[in-house]
């Protein structure tokens, strides 16, 4: 494998982790991340807004 592969992979996991610990989303789990240079440079998970009830909530 090379080097690009390897963080292509890490960073594919990485986002995997964040969706199945972080979203607030009980039937979508998501998450993304954004990579320059292999540094993360911003991330970002499924949910409702602040304030609002979750679906999590609803179940």
């Amino acid at each position: 494998m090379d080097k690009q592969h390897l963080w292509d992979e890490t960073w594919l996991q990485f986002a995997d982790m964040m969706a199945i610990r972080h979203s607030k989303c009980a039937s979508k789990s998501v998450a993304c991340v954004i990579v320059k240079d292999e540094k993360p440079i911003s991330i970002g998970l499924n949910g409702t807004p602040p304030g609002t009830r979750t679906a999590m909530k609803s179940f």
